[in-house]
């Protein structure tokens, strides 16, 4: 693929193979649609929101290559590949249950220039291969700090010098818990938390993650040459009353 491709065709083609997950997943589509357009027209959007303060730099010269860790429908690394066509670009996931739907939706719009592959963010095996490496509410299901720190060594790996890395994720100080919204909901034990949310029936269960700081992100990869560039909420009173951070590293 030479050409970049028009944003309403991906848009077009995410909806249809979102809405497809859904309705296989749960039998009808229709309750679903504000998910399914949040994953499909919504796209653009999340992901000017994703890349911040590199947005207007990539705009004039896009990275080479891409990596996307925990990809979910990859509806974000199938955007960036019809609007950058001469990125190479390699969504990854543990599983491909998600990622299937932008694997269809690449092969749809004739979208050759990324790849996706089952991978395990504890077992990535990258050196210097990559200009931009993204990874999106992924760290929060690093049980610990040993976890968390081996995690984040593999993506700066991956990151080659120069490079930047990307990490979206649910935050340590967030007054709500992300996925609920019920304050202060993270901070008890799992136990307590998984049985609140099934006697407010928020959700069926919880599992048992850990929402890394912004400390702690930003010390593990400061030992491995990278320097914070922007955090989004600026403020720790603004981080507080968020679910979710997004932070951006460059790797001297």
């Amino acid at each position: 693929m030479i050409r970049q491709i028009d944003s309403q065709l991906v848009f077009s083609a995410l909806r249809e193979h979102v809405g497809d997950w859904y309705e296989a997943v749960n039998g009808e589509r229709e309750t679903h649609a504000k998910m399914i357009e949040f994953y499909a027209s919504g796209t653009e959007r999340r992901t000017r929101i994703l890349l911040g303060p590199l947005m207007a730099e990539y705009a004039k010269s896009p990275p080479r290559r891409i990596l996307d860790v925990g990809s979910g429908f990859a509806s974000i690394p199938v955007y960036l590949a019809s609007q950058w066509p001469q990125t190479d670009i390699l969504a990854t996931d543990m599983t491909d249950r998600y990622f299937s739907c932008g694997a269809k939706a690449a092969a749809q719009l004739g979208a050759d220039n990324i790849r996706f592959n089952v991978e395990d963010i504890t077992t990535l095996e990258y050196k210097d291969e990559f200009d931009l490496v993204i990874s999106c509410n992924m760290l929060n299901y690093m049980t610990s700090y040993a976890m968390l720190s081996d995690a984040l060594s593999r993506l700066a790996a991956a990151t080659r010098s120069g490079g930047r890395l990307v990490t979206y994720t649910p935050h340590f100080w967030s007054v709500r818990e992300p996925f609920t919204s019920i304050p202060m909901l993270h901070f008890l034990p799992v136990a307590a938390q998984d049985k609140i949310v099934r006697k407010l029936g928020k959700r069926s269960g919880l599992s048992d993650v850990r929402n890394p700081s912004l400390r702690e992100i930003s010390g593990i990869l400061k030992k491995h040459n990278f320097r914070r560039i922007g955090v989004h909420p600026s403020s720790a009173i603004s981080r507080a009353r968020a679910t979710h951070m997004t932070a951006w590293f460059q790797k001297t």
